[in-house]
């Protein structure tokens, strides 16, 4: 047993290492497949398998029930082996009885042995005759006659005796020697006293039975040709086989057939004789306790689903055989889009497949493009703060509609979306001190921290953008959900608050100018517009100042307007290279200033707002003030200390060096003249603009003019105007609710008729059509 067990276990772990190292071998070669090896051996697999299973259970289940029915079967046959066994058993007993209980047998045991007596011996034989006449089974008789110890029978007293010694019978009861249980004892014995009231102490009857006898008894019950019966009695012999040699044998306690005839309902398996499984079924009889085995080839009962499982087998391999050529087939139809998009991937976006195939490629190829895309959204949002002040610089100096700005801003993540917008532009006070204070390089870290203090007073409350269009300069757009008086007046306490902040974290002031709230993004432009008209009143001012509309008096306005109109005018000569021209109206702006009484920083901060101006007017011509002048003018500026000394300096070095450097520049007067043109019609596109108008503010013939601006704008004078005015009306229509007859005043027209002809001209559609339009898109 011990032995089983370590070969079971041993059997146990080399099945599953095998298994381990099968399943790892497959696992890799599937692993190797291509996708349409796989897509093949699936197809094959999915169409295959259902018979597979429909053959296999279908075996399985008739085996089950071809078992069933020869276990029912053996049952059977052995419960009527075992009531015939019983039945010659018993017949051989009624024999012994009846002979036991002849009268003649009994006085012949009474009398002394017919050793000698010939005719009692024959009486005996007649007697003996006659009762194995009347019995079916062949056997014959034996008397002990133990008073005489004698035996009438061919074997010797002593063998009875012997047998009796170690039986050691009950009372009379007869008892069954089976074959070869003892010494030269080859027959089945049956014995019984004479006479029968005896307890074996007078006489012995002995009945023979044969093992021929015993076979040719067992051989009209056996069934089927190939099975076989065993008939073992409670020692473990065998009673009777079909075979001769063993009838009368023990059961070896190695034999699984001795284990399965100690415990039939716990043996498991099969028995194995000869190199062939047999199936065991075993009946135990309660009359003398035998046990009746029967034997049947395993195959008999296999056979029906053993060809079950061929002609399963033969289809499986059958439709196999057709699935693979039609999934080959198909596979290769399914497979075209891959190979089309692998195609596409590798030929218009270059992508790497080396060494990949199929779908591991675009694989490989969409993890490229997902890799490439997330380091251009990582990049796109890096820039998204130069790509938004990009945008509103071009919105906000009306370059762009609102309608073009809606388009391009939809990445742009704004933290507000309106409809109500304000502009607030923060400037530095003393720009000169500014320009000393922080180089070149350090600039841009002050521009930003002055961003992020903006944002960081104004976010628990307000949510704006931060820009810096020019040096010392921040500007903001807010967003509000609805129009209200509130507004400005909230701006104004952040404002404060702002300036305060900077004041203490830095060593300048800045002053802030907060435009009024108007509709839509095309409003900010003139939000932007007025704040930057604001700005120029913080000369009047003073330094360090929040400067709303209220806060200007209407004299003070007058006079800052006057201020800033004379300085755009110098800086309009100058970009058109009159020298003259530029100092005379310089001379009028110090005459202002010197009846003004301003403090000496107000003057000073005038002048350098005139600095500014000019750069600014450069900047257009892709030029600078720093790259013309190797000194600080801001520097140089504060350094003066009367008007007189700033008029000469100007007038003298400033206004000749700037004319002079434009015109080394290949600036040529006819593009710096046009530049000033188009800033004249963005600044009076609301007043009376014509052709004549211009040509006589700017001191030149209008046929002239006309052909220059065609030459540097590609369009005719009149042709730009209409088409700005309608981009301004088209942003009034789209973000106001101006009345359309508002704003054919607004851009000097004598009629709504007029106004709309040409609005439909220029944008496509009737100015009522277009505001319907764009409410509905927004709705």
């Amino acid at each position: 047993m011990r032995y089983r067990v370590f070969l079971f276990l041993g059997r146990y772990f080399l099945y599953r290492i095998i298994d381990i190292l099968g399943g790892i071998l497959v696992r890799k070669r599937l692993t190797s497949l291509t996708f349409k090896q796989k897509l093949i051996i699936f197809s094959v697999i999915i169409s295959t398998l259902p018979i597979l299973i429909l053959g296999l259970s279908s075996s399985y289940i008739v085996r089950k029930s071809i078992q069933e029915e020869v276990d029912t079967n053996h049952q059977t046959v052995l419960k009527q082996i075992q009531f015939q066994l019983d039945n010659f058993v018993k017949n051989l007993q009624i024999s012994a009885l009846s002979i036991a209980s002849d009268k003649t047998i009994e006085k012949a045991m009474l009398l002394p042995p017919p050793s000698d007596n010939v005719s009692q011996s024959l009486e005996l034989t007649d007697i003996l005759i006659k009762h194995q006449s009347f019995s079916s089974i062949r056997f014959t008789a034996s008397l002990i006659y133990k008073k005489y110890d004698f035996a009438f029978s061919n074997k010797s007293p002593l063998f009875f005796y012997e047998i009796m010694d170690k039986v050691q019978p009950k009372f009379n009861a007869t008892f069954v020697v089976t074959p070869n249980t003892y010494a030269n004892q080859d027959e089945l014995l049956l014995f019984s006293p004479v006479p029968r009231h005896t307890y074996y102490s007078d006489g012995i009857l002995a009945l023979h039975v044969t093992i021929q006898e015993l076979t040719n008894f067992l051989e009209k019950l056996t069934f089927g040709h190939r099975s076989k019966v065993f008939i073992v009695d409670e020692t473990g012999r065998v009673i009777v086989s079909q075979n001769k040699d063993e009838i009368g044998t023990k059961l070896a306690d190695t034999n699984d057939l001795y284990h399965f005839w100690k415990d039939p309902d716990g043996f498991e398996g099969s028995f194995v004789l000869k190199g062939e499984q047999y199936k065991l079924t075993a009946q135990t009889s309660s009359l003398n306790n035998w046990t009746y085995i029967a034997m049947t080839p395993i195959r008999e009962f296999t056979e029906k689903s053993d060809k079950i499982q061929r002609l399963t087998w033969l289809l499986f391999a059958a439709i196999a055989l057709v699935w693979t050529v039609i999934a080959f087939i198909g596979s290769s139809r399914l497979y075209v889009p891959v190979e089309r998009m692998l195609r596409r991937f590798t030929d218009e976006h270059k992508l790497d497949r080396t060494g990949k195939e199929g779908l591991e490629a675009i694989d490989s190829m969409m993890k490229q493009m997902a890799s490439a895309n997330i380091e251009m959204q990582k990049k796109l949002s890096e820039h998204m703060p130069y790509l938004r002040e990009s945008l509103f610089h071009h919105l906000l100096r009306g370059e762009m509609t609102e309608k073009e700005f809606l388009q391009k801003s939809e990445q742009l993540e704004l933290p507000f979306a309106g409809p109500v917008f304000a502009v607030c532009m923060a400037t530095v006070d003393d720009f000169n001190l500014f320009i000393q204070t922080y180089s070149q390089k350090d600039r841009p870290l002050i521009h930003f921290a002055l961003r992020k203090i903006f944002e960081e007073t104004c976010e628990n409350e307000l949510a704006c953008l931060t820009f810096s269009f020019q040096p010392g300069q921040v500007t903001a757009v807010f967003g509000f959900e609805k129009e209200s008086a509130e507004i400005e007046g909230k701006l104004a306490v952040l404002m404060d608050r702002f300036r305060e902040h900077v004041r203490e974290y830095f060593r300048f002031t800045v002053s802030v100018a907060i435009s009024r709230p108007r509709q839509g993004f095309g409003g900010t432009q003139d939000c932007f517009q007025e704040a930057v008209g604001l700005l120029g009143h913080r000369l009047l001012l003073g330094p360090n100042v929040t400067i709303t509309e209220q806060k200007i008096a209407p004299s003070m306005k007058q006079s800052g307007r006057a201020l800033v109109q004379g300085m755009k005018d110098i800086a309009h000569s100058l970009i058109q290279g009159k020298t003259g021209e530029a100092v005379e109206q310089l001379d009028a702006l110090i005459a202002t200033v010197a009846k003004g009484a301003y403090s000496s920083e107000m003057a000073t901060g005038l002048f350098s707002y005139l600095l500014g101006e000019l750069d600014y007017f450069m900047n257009e011509l892709d030029c600078s003030l720093e790259d013309f002048f190797q000194e600080d003018l801001y520097k140089r500026l504060s350094s003066l200390h009367t008007l007189k000394e700033v008029r000469d300096w100007l007038a003298d070095t400033v206004f000749p060096e700037v004319v002079s450097k434009l015109e080394s520049y290949n600036v040529s007067k006819q593009k710096r003249l046009i530049q000033q043109v188009l800033l004249d019609i963005h600044e009076h596109f609301e007043t009376d603009v014509s052709l004549q108008q211009t040509a006589d503010h700017f001191g030149i013939h209008p046929s002239q003019l006309s052909r220059m601006f065609k030459e540097v704008t590609g369009m005719n004078f009149i042709d730009y105007l209409i088409q700005f005015r309608m981009r301004k009306a088209a942003d009034w229509l789209a973000q106001t609710q101006l009345p359309i007859k508002d704003i054919a005043e607004r851009l000097r027209y004598s009629s709504v008729q007029n106004f709309s002809r040409v609005f439909k001209q220029v944008i496509g559609v009737p100015p009522g059509e277009y505001r319907k339009q764009h409410n509905a898109s927004a709705e």
